[in-house]
């Protein structure tokens, strides 16, 4: 993570980049200085793909192959054309804005730390909203066209995946965005259930490589599943990096990354390369109206998750830290 000096003095007073008002170093379009504020913070986002979209609800299409089968054929017989149908599916985009004032005294003060506070004030806000986009992504809430009196919801990872679930909750059953997931009771976590989650998403198909969850279930889960089969990743000789932890499974080896933003007793196991961030509008700063004495402004952007196919990940709910089990 940069400093706040480093912010400041190597990228938003860069040459090149001019003010308005009199206020150093503020730009127009802030989508590249966001991104790579915290991207340790936001680990689901930085891996997801990225994409754009052109419409609040953004639509998609998924296909799967038949059934394997041993299929010969008779010598010089018609050739019978089958048909595989796409499933159509979307997701609503998310308005996320964050609103920020500097009076015209703090932007002439001398500040430790910071050249000028507009500027600082638009990167703090920037990185709050990438914090709470992540959790949105990661959540289980469903999609919401919203109106006139209420916000357009994106759905959640929680809310796409139906086929490949277990635990003590109620989960989707539709994969189309529509969610329906309820937390239940506390469970413990327990290597069957994770193996046999594993197992299920890659007889779907998939090819799971991380497992995202909170920090107090990440030292359940490895104090679990400790022994041959758990391997650190080694910084160097003498020391072992604790964040990142590679299970090595029969149907793959998968990277532990704890979470912030998980939601509470929920693990998942996911297929990187079948979720993508779709964006309407990049982060932007835009000033306001003034008032008085004082500069308003706001970092505003429009997102929603693309889940590709949602039989490549898999969802393990609810699950208690306290209440860790063996086999």
């Amino acid at each position: 993570m940069a400093t706040i000096g480093t912010s400041y003095g190597g990228d938003l007073n860069r040459p090149g980049y001019t003010d308005e008002g009199g206020i150093t170093g503020i730009r127009e379009d802030l989508s590249d200085i966001i991104t790579d504020i915290s991207p340790t913070e936001t680990p689901f986002y930085t891996k997801c793909g990225k994409t754009t979209t052109s419409n609040t609800y953004t639509e998609w299409q998924t296909s799967e192959l038949r059934d394997a089968a041993v299929t010969g054929h008779v010598e010089g017989a018609d050739t019978l054309s089958g048909f595989n149908p796409t499933v159509r599916v979307g997701n609503y985009t998310m308005i996320q804005k964050e609103g920020f004032k500097v009076s015209g005294t703090a932007e002439k003060l001398s500040l430790a730390g910071r050249n000028k506070e507009y500027a600082y004030q638009a990167l703090q806000a920037g990185k709050a909203l990438k914090r709470d986009l992540e959790m949105a992504l990661l959540g289980t809430q469903a999609r919401d066209a919203g109106s006139t009196t209420k916000a357009r919801m994106l759905c959640g990872v929680g809310g796409w995946i139906t086929t490949n679930t277990v635990g003590d909750a109620t989960f989707p059953t539709a994969a189309d965005g529509s969610g329906g997931f309820a937390a239940g009771s506390g469970a413990a976590f327990t290597q069957a259930d994770f193996d046999s989650l594993l197992e299920a998403i890659w007889n779907a198909g998939g090819e799971p490589d991380r497992i995202y969850l909170a920090s107090d279930l990440m030292a359940a889960a490895v104090a679990v599943l400790e022994g041959n089969n758990n391997q650190r990743n080694q910084v160097s000789p003498d020391k072992v990096n604790n964040n990142l932890v590679r299970y090595q499974t029969p149907w793959g080896t998968v990277t532990f990354v704890p979470d912030r933003f998980m939601p509470a007793g929920s693990i998942y196991v996911v297929d990187s390369s079948k979720w993508k961030v779709s964006t309407l509008r990049g982060w932007k700063q835009e000033k306001l109206a003034k008032t008085g004495d004082s500069v308003h402004g706001q970092i505003v952007g429009e997102h929603t998750l693309v889940s590709l196919n949602e039989k490549a990940s898999g969802h393990m709910a609810t699950y208690t830290a306290a209440a860790a089990g063996g086999e």
